[in-house]
């Protein structure tokens, strides 16, 4: 065969091994683009993304006839994405799914909106999450909605720690569920899945914990949940004191949730009148136990300070100044934290000296009859 015959078998070789790594290149990427519903409005969008990440889906192009609204989606502000809510399908949301998102890509180009996301954790691990939190889902429905929630409220206190330093910087359930200690958003966000996979509508929200006028606090997240058709806030993190549950902030309402601000998406007019008026009635076993709790408590911090008062006063001595001209005593100042000022010693001026004498020096007096 000549060399021309050989170049001519190669080329033909070539063309069905670059369609074979074509076709292996598309079946790597999900692309869907048709199947995937079109974008007329934001919600339209957020509505879209939520779905392929919950499907964890790498790469979708959606149609999107209008070009200023595709490109005004490519510069997205992602803190909006946070507030999206799916009624119908709250697994489906941006409000829970973003947490598991690395990066977004957004482009627009010949009527379609292309959205590229790389993601936190491996498909495998998301699945195998999702799946272990189906089953739980099971476990822990009651036969009300109040006993769903309390169920959850109290699994997630008893089998996860907080984690007080922020050593892992678990954020996350997935996080959270691997490791057995998470922040208040992994609390959060697990309590999130879990109502909602257990037919109980709950949502999550982001705010400030803590006095906001002093900036005594830190970003923060708890969850709101709604029971007969009422929405009230319930905050797992800190009703976790590292032993038993309390219901300090279980199912109340906004006047009796002190220290939580609602920031961002959810500082609105319409979340302030989503929550209802009153705290949800607990049963008189939860009062009982959150009062029990509550004496407890204060029964250990009244004997903490007989304690360190008793001690204070089995290591006090008896001050004795031997200096009777007042101009030559060392006074510190109190404020310093150590010390005695003239007050504390009975010295009202050079001219009034009450010091303490030493009874040994008493007994010395040559006056003394």
């Amino acid at each position: 065969m000549n060399s021309s015959g050989r170049k001519r078998k190669t080329a033909y070789f070539r063309i069905p091994l670059f369609l074979l790594l074509f076709a292996l290149l598309l079946g790597a990427l999900p692309l869907k683009s048709l199947a995937a519903g079109e974008v007329y409005s934001r919600e339209d969008f957020y509505d879209l993304l939520a779905d392929q990440l919950s499907r964890r889906e790498l790469l979708m192009r959606y149609p999107t006839p209008d070009k200023d609204l595709g490109k005004s989606l490519v510069h997205m502000d992602w803190n909006k994405f946070e507030g999206h809510y799916n009624e119908t399908e709250p697994l489906k949301s941006g409000c829970y799914l973003m947490y598991y998102v690395d990066s977004i890509t957004l482009s627009y180009r010949s009527g379609y909106l292309q959205s590229l996301l790389s993601y936190r954790y491996s498909s495998l691990d998301m699945d195998t999450h999702f799946d272990k939190m189906k089953k739980l889902a099971v476990e822990l429905k009651g036969e009300t909605e109040f006993d769903t929630v309390l169920n959850v409220h109290d699994y997630l206190i008893k089998n996860f720690e907080y984690d007080q330093r922020k050593e892992l910087g678990n954020h996350t359930d997935i996080e959270g569920f691997r490791d057995g200690i998470m922040v208040c958003s992994g609390y959060s966000l697990a309590a999130y899945y879990l109502l909602n996979a257990a037919g109980v509508k709950a949502r999550v929200i982001t705010g400030f914990g803590g006095d906001p006028s002093t900036e005594q606090g830190e970003n923060h997240m708890w969850n709101m949940v709604q029971l007969d058709g009422k929405w009230y806030n319930m905050d797992i993190t800190w009703d976790d004191n590292g032993a038993e549950p309390v219901y300090q902030y279980f199912l109340k309402s906004d006047r009796e949730f002190p220290m939580h601000k609602r920031m961002g998406n959810y500082d609105s007019n319409y979340f302030n009148n989503l929550v209802n008026s009153e705290s949800y009635p607990l049963p008189g076993k939860l009062l009982g136990s959150n009062m029990i709790k509550y004496l407890a408590f204060l029964l250990g911090v009244v004997i903490l300070l007989l304690l360190m008062t008793f001690r204070v006063k089995k290591e006090k001595k008896v001050q004795v100044i031997s200096i009777r001209d007042p101009r030559d005593f060392d006074f510190h100042d109190p404020g310093e934290g150590y010390g005695a000022g003239p007050r504390d010693v009975g010295y009202d001026g050079p001219g009034d000296w009450d010091g303490i004498v030493p009874e040994d020096e008493e007994d010395d007096d040559p006056d003394k009859e």
